[in-house]
C-alpha cells in the first residue's frame, strides 16, 4: 500500500548537499503557484492549447492545498526540516494551511501571484519535484491520496497533524 503512495521519484543524493531553508508559507505558496502556473503555460503554448476561461487549468485552491502538504512532506524526509512554520490541520477534504485557506477561499483557479521568491536552492527543488510528481493529478485524486495516508486517516477533523507525524509516515513511504 506504501508504494502506491511513492509517487515522487528522485534520487535524495541530488537534493542533499542543496542549501535549504524553511520559508514563510506566504513565499513557499507563492512560488508554488508561479511555478505550477508556468508550467501551465508552457504546455499551453506548446500544444496551442486554449480554454474559454482562460485560465482554467491553473492551480486551483484545493490543489494548492495538497501540494502544500506534499512539500512539507518531503521537505522534513529529505532534509529533516519543514518547508514552512505554519500548521496543517485535518479537514474534511484533506490536509489545510488555514492561513492560505484565508487567502484563496474558493473553487476557482488561482490565475495571480506575486513576484518569484528566492528560496533556497533546496526548497525551490523540492517545490519543482512536487508540481511534477503530484501536480499532474487533479484536486479530487490528491483528495483520495491524503484520505488514504496516515497522517490524515490518525487525525481528528480540525485537529493539527503533527509534523513528526507527517515525518514519520513520509519517511514509511519514501525510504
Amino acid at each position: 500500500k506504501l508504494k502506491h503512495h511513492k509517487i515522487a521519484d528522485f534520487n535524495i543524493n541530488d537534493y542533499i548537499n542543496l542549501n535549504f531553508e524553511t520559508e514563510s508559507i506566504n513565499n513557499v505558496t507563492n512560488q508554488l503557484i508561479i511555478e505550477y502556473n508556468t508550467q501551465i503555460d508552457n504546455v499551453s503554448k506548446k500544444y496551442g492549447i486554449e480554454d474559454s476561461c482562460g485560465a482554467a487549468e491553473y492551480i486551483t485552491p484545493l490543489k494548492l492545498q495538497k501540494l502544500l502538504y506534499y512539500i512539507q512532506g518531503l521537505s522534513r524526509v529529505i532534509y529533516e526540516k519543514p518547508a514552512f512554520d505554519n500548521k496543517i490541520v485535518c479537514w474534511s477534504y484533506g490536509p489545510v494551511i488555514n492561513d492560505v485557506y484565508n487567502v484563496y477561499k474558493g473553487r476557482k483557479p488561482i490565475n495571480n501571484a506575486s513576484n518569484k521568491n528566492n528560496l533556497s536552492v533546496g526548497l525551490k527543488k523540492i517545490i519543482d519535484l512536487i508540481i511534477d510528481s503530484y501536480g499532474e493529478y487533479d484536486a479530487e485524486k490528491l483528495i483520495k491520496l491524503t484520505h488514504d495516508e496516515e497522517p490524515w486517516k490518525n487525525a481528528d477533523i480540525n485537529s493539527v497533524i503533527k509534523f513528526d507525524t507527517i515525518k514519520k509516515y513520509f519517511e514509511k513511504v519514501y525510504k
